[in-house]
C-alpha cells in the first residue's frame, strides 16, 4: 500500500486512481477503540466508547497540519481525556493499543500515552514515557498486568524523538511476548515472564494523556495483537481520507431532518457521497459502479443534505470519497452508519413516586431508573434493581409517574417484578389514568400485566398502548398481582412518546464559543406546521413570550447583529392550528458567542515559501529595525510554547542599536472592519522570558487612509513573565483611526515616536483578536 498520490500519465491516457489508505478490514477486526481525537473524543469504532476531555487539554492541528484534528496536553496530571471503564477495556487476553505521539522537547514528566493502571495495587495496562535510570531521556513503555500488583514491562532500547509526530505501538501476546513498536518496527520485546492473561479489571478508566507533555492522535485499542503489516496499514490509514463523520459512527436516535459532515481530507477539493441502506452497497459502489447510492459527485462543500426526510428506527450507511485537485487520485473513505430515532423514543426523565410503603433499597427510582438492564434491555434478578411496596392503609396502592412536560404518549413498556422466588410478586391487573396536573385524573384503561420469567435474560413483556393522549402524569393503579402476599412490584417501567416539542438545539444548550454570524437550527416537532422563533439577550424576555422574532416553515432561522461576549436565549414553539393542542410550546436554549474573532491565531504558517511566517509580518530585514520574526530554520514558527492551537509567532527585539525600536508589521490583504457585533477592544497574548531586558510593547494599528494609533502596555515587566499574559486593548486607545477598515497591524518594542536605547530579547504572540470581553454591556440585538 502506498501513503502517496499519483498521477500516471501515458501519451494519449490518464488513469484514475482509486486509492483506499483507509485500514483494512482484517486491521479493523477487535477494534474495542478508536478515537481521531479531533479537538473531541468521540469514539469513530462504532462501539460507543466516547470520553470526555478534562483540564487544560485543547485542540491543535494534527501531523498533516489539519487544524483541530489533533490534542495537545500540557504534561499534567489533572488534563486528559477519560474513556471510562466499560467492559470493552477490560482485555484479559492479547492486545494493542497505538498512537500518534509529539513529544515535546521541553518536557521533563513521566507521562501516560493512554493507560488504565494507578501503579502499587492497582496495576493494569500501560503505553507510557519514562524516565531512563540515569533521568536524562525518556523511552516508550508498554507494561500488562498479570495481576493487580503485578506487571511485565518492556521499554524501548532508545529515547522516544522530539518535536516530531512519532507512531507508538504495543503489542501483548499471551504466554509468548510483550513488545513495542516505534514507527512500524519493533524496537524492544521481553519474553520473560510473560502471562497466560492478564488483569485489567481494576475498576479504574482509560486516561490518554495524563501527565504527558505534546500532542496526541490517532489512538487505537485492539482486544488482538496485530501483526506488523497491519501497524503499517494502521500508521497510513485515513491519509487523505475524509474523517470525523457527523452524527459521529455508530449513532443512534438521530434526528431524520440531520444534515451530514465531515472533515476533508488535507488534498481534496471535492467530494464523492455515497448514502443508503445496505453497507455492501455503500462500501462497493464508484463512479463507474454507482449501485444506486452514489448521491452526489464532485460536491463542493463538506455536507450532505438528504433529499427527504430519513426513515424512522432505520439503519443508514454513507462514505465520502475525496478528490483530488486533478481528479486523478480518489481517496476512499470508510464506511459510516447511524440509525434514525425511532417512531417513538422514550422520554428521558421520569420521576416515579407512590402512596405505599417501600422496602429499603427498593424505592419507586428503581422503576424508571434503568437499573439491572444491560446493553440488550434484559433485567437482572436482583431484588435491589427493582421496586417493592406493600399499601399503606386501606388506599389502593398506586405507582405514579411524572414528566418534565406534558407529552404525547404512545405506549409504555414494562417489566414486571423479576425476583427468581418471588415472581408472584409483580403486578397483575392494574387501572391505567392520566393527568395533566396530577390532581384531576382521567381513566384510560384497564390491563392485566405479563408476569416475569424470573431470569437474567427477562425482557419487557407488557406493551400498554397510550393513543395518543396528551399528559404529565401517568399511573397504575394495583388491583392485584400474581400470588397471595400483599406486596407488589416492577422492575422498570418506559414511555414511548411522539416528539412534538422541538429537539436538538443547534447550537447546542449552552454551548460557548458560538459564531456570531449564526443559522440557529433545531429538529422539529412531528407535528409542527410552523415554527415560532422566540430570541433575546434577556431569559425573562424568553420566557414571557415577549421575544417573538418570527414564524417560519423551515427548522433553522438565520440571525443578525449578534454580538460578541454575550449570552443568548431561545425557545422554540411548534404550532399546527389543526392538531390538539395546536402549539407546543418549547423549552429556553441558551448559547453565548466567542468573545472575539481571529485577527491572526497564526496557525496558518508553514514552512512552504510565500507561507512562512516572516513573510506575512514583515520585520527588520524590510523595515530596519531591530524585530526578527520566526526562526532562522525550519519550523520557523514556535510549534511548542503556544497559548492556543499549535503555533505562536516568535518574536526577537534588539534595541540596543539604532533605530532602537523593533517592529513587524503585517498588512492586510483587504480592510478589515473591526467595529462589527458590537466589537469593542482589541486581544492578544504575549510571554516573555525572565532573561529578557524589560522594555515597552505596543500595537500600532494604521487604518485605510493612513492614519496610526498606538497603545502601549502599561507594564514594562511584562516581557519578563515565563507565563502567557492577555492583553486587552480597549478602542478608545485607538481614537483617531477608523477601525471600520484597518490596513495594517504593527507590534512592537520600545518607542516608535521617540526612540532611546533599549534592550534585547524574545517574546512570544499569539491569538490576536477583536471583539468584547464577556460581561460587558450590549445592546438586545434581535
Amino acid at each position: 500500500m502506498s501513503n502517496r498520490a499519483f498521477l500516471i500519465l501515458f501519451p494519449m491516457l490518464v488513469v484514475v486512481v482509486i486509492w483506499s489508505p483507509a485500514v483494512h478490514a482484517d486491521a479493523k477486526a477487535g477494534l474495542a477503540g478508536y478515537w481521531p481525537l479531533d479537538g473531541d473524543a468521540v469514539d469513530a469504532s462504532g462501539n460507543g466508547n466516547h470520553g470526555t476531555i478534562v483540564g487544560d487539554v485543547k485542540a491543535v492541528p494534527d501531523r498533516y497540519g489539519l487544524s483541530n484534528a489533533a490534542l495537545r496536553f500540557p504534561g499534567e496530571a489533572d488534563a486528559h481525556v477519560d474513556l471510562g471503564d466499560p467492559s470493552d477495556f477490560q482485555i484479559t487476553g492479547a492486545m494493542t493499543v497505538a498512537a500518534w505521539v509529539f513529544l515535546n522537547g521541553s518536557h521533563q514528566n513521566d507521562g501516560c500515552i493512554i493507560t488504565k493502571r494507578g501503579g502499587g495495587d492497582s496495576e493494569s495496562w500501560d503505553l507510557s514515557i519514562e524516565a531512563d535510570a540515569a533521568g536524562d531521556a525518556h523511552t516508550a513503555t508498554f507494561r500488562v498486568a498479570a495481576s493487580f500488583s503485578q506487571y511485565v514491562r518492556v521499554e524501548d532500547t532508545k529515547p522516544l524523538p522530539t518535536d516530531r509526530w512519532v507512531h507508538v505501538v504495543g503489542i501483548y501476546r499471551p504466554g509468548e511476548s510483550v513488545e513495542i513498536y516505534i514507527d512500524g518496527l519493533m524496537r524492544a520485546e521481553t519474553i520473560d515472564g510473560v502471562p497466560n492473561s492478564q488483569f485489567s479489571d481494576n475498576g479504574l478508566p482509560v486516561l490518554v494523556g495524563s501527565g504527558y507533555d505534546g500532542r496526541i492522535d490517532e489512538v487505537r485499542i485492539y482486544d488482538r495483537a496485530v501483526t506488523q503489516v497491519e501497524i503499517w496499514q494502521i500508521m497510513r490509514a485515513n491519509v487523505g481520507c475524509s474523517s470525523s463523520p457527523q452524527p459521529p459512527n455508530g449513532a443512534t436516535g438521530v434526528p431524520r431532518d440531520i444534515t451530514l459532515s465531515w472533515r476533508e481530507g488535507p488534498f481534496a477539493v471535492a467530494h464523492d457521497v455515497y448514502f443508503g441502506t445496505v453497507a455492501a452497497d455503500v462500501n462497493d459502489a464508484s463512479r463507474t459502479s454507482p449501485r444506486g447510492v452514489l448521491v452526489g459527485q464532485g460536491r463542493s462543500r463538506a455536507v450532505y443534505v438528504p433529499d427527504s426526510e430519513l426513515e424512522l428506527g432505520q439503519t443508514y450507511y454513507w462514505r465520502v470519497d475525496e478528490v483530488n485537485a486533478f481528479e486523478a487520485v480518489i481517496y476512499k473513505g470508510n464506511v459510516w452508519s447511524f440509525t434514525v430515532e425511532p417512531y417513538a423514543p422514550f422520554i428521558e426523565k421520569v420521576v416515579a413516586t407512590t402512596n405505599g410503603v417501600s422496602n429499603d433499597g427498593q424505592t419507586p427510582a428503581n422503576a424508571v431508573n434503568g437499573s439491572g438492564l444491560n446493553e440488550k434491555d434484559e433485567h437482572s434478578v436482583a431484588p435491589a434493581d427493582m421496586w417493592l411496596a406493600a399499601p399503606n392503609g386501606n388506599e389502593p396502592l398506586w405507582i405514579q409517574y411524572r414528566f418534565d412536560v406534558a407529552c404525547k404518549l404512545h405506549e409504555m413498556l414494562i417489566w414486571n417484578y423479576n425476583e427468581p422466588s418471588e415472581v408472584g410478586l409483580g403486578l397483575k391487573d392494574v387501572s391505567v389514568e392520566y393527568s395533566s396536573d396530577g390532581a384531576a385524573w382521567s381513566p384510560l384503561k384497564d390491563v392485566q400485566l405479563a408476569q416475569a420469567t424470573g431470569t437474567p435474560d427477562y425482557t419487557a413483556n407488557t406493551v400498554i398502548a397510550l393513543g395518543g393522549i396528551t399528559a404529565r402524569y401517568v399511573r397504575l393503579i394495583v388491583h392485584s398481582n400474581w400470588g397471595t402476599a400483599d406486596q407488589y412490584g416492577l422492575s422498570e417501567v418506559r414511555f414511548g412518546h411522539i416528539p412534538t416539542r422541538a429537539r436538538h438545539p443547534r447550537p447546542a444548550d449552552g454551548e460557548s464559543e458560538v459564531d456570531v454570524n449564526l443559522i440557529l437550527g433545531w429538529s422539529a416537532g412531528r407535528e409542527a406546521a410552523m415554527h415560532e422563533v422566540h430570541f433575546s439577550n434577556s431569559a425573562p424576555m424568553v420566557a414571557t413570550g415577549a421575544a417573538l422574532v418570527g414564524s417560519v416553515s423551515t427548522s433553522e432561522y438565520a440571525l443578525r447583529l449578534l454580538d460578541f461576549g454575550t449570552t443568548y436565549y431561545w425557545r422554540i414553539d411548534e404550532r399546527n392550528d389543526a392538531g390538539t393542542p395546536s402549539l407546543w410550546q418549547g423549552e429556553i436554549w441558551s448559547f453565548t458567542t466567542r468573545e472575539y474573532a481571529v485577527i491572526d491565531d497564526f496557525e496558518s504558517y508553514t514552512d512552504e515559501s510565500g507561507r512562512r511566517i516572516y513573510q506575512i509580518w514583515r520585520d527588520g530585514y524590510d523595515n530596519g529595525t531591530g524585530a526578527l520574526v520566526g526562526y532562522m530554520e525550519a519550523p520557523f514558527a514556535e510549534q511548542t510554547i503556544v497559548h492556543g492551537g499549535g503555533q505562536s509567532m516568535p518574536f526577537t527585539y534588539d534595541n540596543t542599536e539604532s533605530p532602537f525600536y523593533s517592529e513587524a508589521v503585517r498588512p492586510m490583504a483587504t480592510a478589515q472592519n473591526w467595529m462589527e457585533h458590537g466589537a469593542d477592544a482589541l486581544r492578544l497574548f504575549v510571554r516573555g522570558h525572565p532573561d529578557n531586558d524589560p522594555g515597552s510593547l505596543y500595537v500600532a494599528i494604521e487604518d485605510t487612509i493612513g492614519r496610526v494609533a498606538v497603545a502601549t502596555h502599561s507594564n514594562p515587566a511584562v516581557l519578563t513573565s515565563a507565563t502567557w499574559q492577555e492583553w486587552v486593548i480597549p478602542y478608545s486607545a485607538f481614537s483617531g483611526t477608523g477601525l471600520a477598515g484597518v490596513q495594517k497591524i504593527y507590534l512592537g518594542v520600545g518607542d516608535r515616536d521617540n526612540p532611546v536605547p533599549g534592550g534585547a530579547g524574545l517574546i512570544y504572540i499569539d491569538d490576536i483578536g477583536f471583539g468584547h470581553p464577556i460581561g460587558g454591556t450590549t445592546p438586545d440585538r434581535r
